[in-house]
C-alpha cells in the first residue's frame, strides 16, 4: 500500500480512503485509548472522536512519512481519550500520600514490555496516566499538567513516585 497516496487520497475527502485508514490504525489506537479511560464505551467514544477530528484537520497535515503520521494520530487519540475522561467526570485521584521508597539497586536485566505495561497498571491511577504520558507519549511536565488540571511540579512528582514504585515492584518480582 502507497501511505502517501492514501493520505493524499484522504485529505481529498474520499470516504473509501478514510475508511481504510480508519481501519488500519482503529484496534491500535482502541487500545491507547482504553489505557487511559478504561472503559470500552469511553474507548470508542475517544477513538471516533479522533478520528472525526483526524479527517478534519488532515488538510493541514503535511505528512513526512508513516511514522510521523501515526504519532500525530497516537497524540491526537491520547487528548481525546483525556477529553473524555473529563466529560465523564473520571479524573484519577492524585495520591501524594504514599510513602517514597529509595532504592539504588541497579541492573542491565531487561523487562518485557507486556511485564511492564501489567506493571504500570498496578500502579495508582494518577501515576500510571502522568506515566504513560511522559514516558510512554512522550508529553512535557508542563503538557500534562495542562492536559490532567495540575501543577507541573504535581506532574514531576507523580512521575518520580511512579518511578519508584514501579522499580520496588521491579525489584520484588526479582527484575532487577
Amino acid at each position: 500500500m502507497d501511505y502517501a497516496k492514501l493520505i493524499r487520497k484522504c485529505k481529498s475527502n474520499d470516504r473509501k480512503a478514510q475508511h481504510q485508514l480508519f481501519e488500519i490504525h482503529a484496534d491500535k489506537m482502541y487500545i491507547v485509548a482504553f489505557r487511559y479511560v478504561r472503559n470500552h464505551y469511553a474507548a470508542e467514544e475517544a477513538v471516533t472522536n479522533s478520528f472525526l477530528k483526524i479527517f478534519r484537520s488532515m488538510e493541514n497535515f503535511h505528512f513526512e512519512g508513516e511514522a510521523k503520521f501515526q504519532a500525530w494520530i497516537r497524540r491526537i487519540v491520547v487528548n481525546e481519550a483525556l477529553m473524555e475522561i473529563r466529560r465523564v467526570k473520571q479524573l484519577p485521584v492524585f495520591i501524594d500520600e504514599l510513602p517514597e521508597v529509595v532504592s539504588s539497586a541497579e541492573s542491565g536485566d531487561n523487562i518485557y514490555f507486556d511485564e511492564l505495561v501489567l506493571l504500570i497498571d498496578r500502579l495508582p491511577e494518577g501515576y500510571q496516566m502522568v506515566f504513560r504520558l511522559f514516558v510512554i507519549e512522550g508529553y512535557n511536565h508542563a503538557e500534562i499538567a495542562e492536559q490532567l488540571g495540575i501543577t507541573e511540579g504535581t506532574s514531576k512528582s507523580q512521575l518520580h513516585k511512579a518511578r519508584q514504585q514501579l522499580q520496588q515492584m521491579l525489584i520484588k518480582n526479582e527484575r532487577l
